[in-house]
């Protein structure tokens, strides 16, 4: 159908019609744009905070875990010690709770 064939009411009416809604679109289009940008900025602000906190809690693991090996290896190097002690008494036949020989040459 072409426009010349339409009658003046009908074009009234098609005009008003792209009068009010291309205003309408263009607003929705706007609003769109700037949500979907205002929801993606507070996304990545809280996946940083939520980043942050994370490698802080990863952070004191890892130090915990520094700390248990750190005290298992001073709790190993004791052991050794002792083992040593002990085989030292053993060769030397010496009572463990003393007294000891004490040489002096």
């Amino acid at each position: 159908m072409s426009l010349k064939k339409l009658s003046i009411y009908q074009r009234i009416v098609i005009v008003m019609l792209l009068i009010g809604l291309v205003p309408i679109f263009t607003t929705v289009v706007f609003v769109k744009s700037r949500t979907t940008k205002m929801i993606t900025e507070q996304a990545i602000v809280s996946m940083k905070a939520l980043q942050s906190a994370k490698t802080i809690d990863i952070q004191n693991n890892i130090n915990g875990l520094i700390d248990k090996v750190k005290a298992s290896a001073d709790l190993q190097v004791i052991l050794r010690a002792e083992e040593k002690l002990v085989a030292y008494h053993k060769k030397m036949k010496a009572n463990p709770t003393g007294p000891y020989p004490i040489n002096t040459t």
